[in-house]
């Protein structure tokens, strides 16, 4: 789940440092298209992982929960920095 959460960071980075580019013009349309990747990337995660069967599904949901609140909190702290430094 972990390398999961570490690939899926590494994407959502590489799309965001395009989206910086050409004086970010269009961040708003990058931002959220990899809002809506991030969220599809991990219902499918989900799903798979249902497929294969997991042996405990409340504790896997709520390990995939708290890993994700913990990755959006980080990453909306660390665009907050980002935005205000540039301003």
């Amino acid at each position: 789940m972990i390398l999961f959460f570490l690939a899926i960071s590494f994407l959502i980075h590489r799309l965001m440092e395009f989206g910086f580019r050409n004086k970010r013009d269009k961040f708003v349309e990058f931002y959220l298209s990899t809002v809506v990747a991030r969220l599809l990337l991990c219902i499918a995660f989900v799903a798979v992982a249902f497929y294969f069967g997991v042996n405990n599904a409340p504790i896997f949901i709520a390990n995939f929960f708290a890993l994700y609140l913990f990755y959006t909190i980080f990453e909306i702290y660390g665009l907050y920095r980002t935005l205000r430094r540039d301003s």
